[in-house]
């Protein structure tokens, strides 16, 4: 079944363990919003990968940060921007 809602969402570095357990919290609720829901985290943070890949949700690394390294949402989710 094709998901009929994308959730996409760029995080912290999962090094607070405070702020990891925030994270996974909201993670898991929109899991729980039910099958049709895929999450999609965006971004190269310390411990994505393996939180990703603990909760079982695609993982997208190939992002376009600015200058203080955060995510440009137009060119990350523009297909016809250099590198897609």
């Amino acid at each position: 079944m094709s998901p009929l809602l994308t959730l996409f969402s760029t995080t912290k570095p999962f090094t607070n363990p405070h702020i990891a357990t925030i994270q996974r919290n909201a993670i898991r609720s929109w899991q729980q919003l039910g099958p049709e829901v895929q999450v999609v985290l965006i971004g190269n943070e310390i411990g994505l990968a393996e939180t990703a890949a603990e909760l079982g949700v695609l993982h997208l690394t190939q992002v376009e940060n600015n200058a203080p390294g955060y995510p440009i949402a137009q060119l990350n989710f523009n297909p016809g921007a250099p590198g897609q």
